[in-house]
């Protein structure tokens, strides 16, 4: 007798939700809001400059800085942009790695530019010009193309603030959204009272005041300030006063100890010595050397005495190799890595050392900083050399207002006068150029 199958077990019943209580259905998530800037973090801007490199590429600006990408403060090389500021100071920097194109704020911003930075690897590197590549702070990004907005406020207080903004892009040439201009800075008050000391006089001809200065270095030197004889004497030659030159030089001589630098000795001496051909009269020379000190008759016999210019200054026919070997050691080496602009003022240097007239025209940039007054005095003599005054004054005239003095007794770059070839070159009105160009720190 076959056994009946056990029934199974009745489902529970199972109550109907209403329509009312039923669950919403879900709807599409919403796209990820972009991620927040980082935290301000400040950079030394060394040089006016702020590297955004590709990890995976070489980061080279050392051609990329013209004029012209100066004055926008942007230029740009291969994986590499370089961002100008207005100081070579700390500045406060943000950075933002987008999705997509920002929303135009340009307005609210003091100088604002845009350009583009083809990636390789998965980073790019934030730094300051001279800092040490490996351990700049990296941001991750994509490979490809990207375009990066550099924008800048706090101008105006000398308090930078950049906040950079990347998002994948075409490439296209960098621009320049907003241009900041400058307010135009109040006119200096004239000094309220006449210059009556040393100090104030050099200071009146650092502003571009020689006369007023002359007037009372004069005075000084006529009672007895034998470094005020040193400064008036700058300034009479400068106009071509020769004659009265020569006892105002000789005062400074005979009394060396009157300055606290050895260079405003040998200064006076050469000034001497162009005073001497200028009047026809070799008692110049003569008569000066009789009144400097015998604790001075080396430094006499090797400034005074000896045309400092005599000697021949072309190269060594081997030079132009040396160089380029010292060239080839810099660039190849870890001492320049991520330093352009050290680079370029390292190639620079070697071109002077080596005394190579076409490297230092050629390497002669406007626009790198680290090439003051004394490189420029390098590429004007190069181009005397080669009888091209204009070009040789122009290369001076741009660096006029970065000549320093080493002593309060300088007022003016007597090198200009005194070099044999640069003295060629340097006219009444070019003269007069120089003394009515502040300088001196006043510049």
């Amino acid at each position: 007798m076959t056994k009946p199958k056990p029934a199974r077990p009745a489902k529970p019943a199972v109550a109907k939700r209403s329509p009312a209580r039923q669950a919403p259905a879900k709807k599409p998530s919403a796209a990820r809001p972009a991620p927040p800037p980082t935290r301000p973090f400040k950079l030394f801007a060394d040089y006016r400059q702020l590297h955004v490199c590709d990890v995976g590429g070489a980061g080279d600006l050392s051609e990329a800085w013209t004029p012209q990408a100066t004055e926008d403060r942007v230029a740009v090389g291969v994986g590499v942009v370089g961002i100008g500021t207005a100081d070579a100071a700390e500045v406060h920097v943000t950075v933002e790695v987008l999705a997509v194109a920002p929303a135009d704020d340009v307005a609210a911003w003091d100088h604002v530019t845009a350009a583009s930075v083809d990636v390789t690897g998965d980073a790019v590197a934030v730094y300051g010009c001279t800092d040490y590549v490996p351990e700049a702070r990296r941001f991750a990004v994509a490979p490809g193309a990207w375009r990066l907005r550099a924008s800048h406020r706090g101008l105006a207080r000398g308090r930078e603030q950049i906040r950079l903004q990347l998002w994948p892009a075409a490439a296209r040439a960098p621009v320049v959204e907003r241009r900041w201009t400058p307010p135009a800075a109040a006119p200096a008050k004239a000094p309220t009272t006449r210059p009556r000391t040393l100090k104030q006089a050099t200071a009146a001809a650092w502003r571009g005041e020689p006369d007023v200065a002359r007037a009372v270095l004069v005075a000084l030197a006529a009672a007895g300030d034998h470094a005020a004889a040193a400064a008036a004497a700058e300034l009479h030659a400068f106009v071509g006063a020769w004659r009265e030159v020569v006892p105002l030089a000789t005062a400074l001589v005979g009394h060396p100890d009157a300055v606290r630098t050895g260079n405003v000795f040998t200064d006076q001496c050469r000034l001497l010595r162009r005073a001497a051909r200028e009047l026809d009269d070799p008692g110049v020379i003569t008569r000066a050397a009789a009144a400097v000190p015998s604790a001075m008759a080396a430094r006499r016999d090797a400034c005074l005495l000896r045309d400092l210019d005599a000697d021949p200054r072309d190269a060594d026919p081997a030079a132009a190799a040396a160089f380029a070997a010292a060239v080839a050691t810099a660039t190849s080496g870890k001492r320049f890595v991520g330093k352009p602009a050290e680079l370029a003022r390292h190639c620079f240097a070697l071109a002077a050392a080596y005394r190579l007239d076409g490297e230092l025209i050629a390497r002669w940039d406007p626009g790198l900083a680290t090439l003051g007054f004394d490189q420029a005095v390098d590429v004007a003599r190069a181009h005397a050399r080669r009888g091209a005054a204009a070009a040789a004054w122009a290369v001076i005239a741009q660096r006029l207002g970065q000549w320093y003095p080493v002593d309060v007794a300088q007022v003016a770059p007597v090198i200009l006068l005194v070099d044999r070839w640069l003295g060629q070159i340097m006219t009444p009105a070019r003269c007069a150029q120089v003394l009515a160009t502040p300088r001196g720190g006043a510049g």
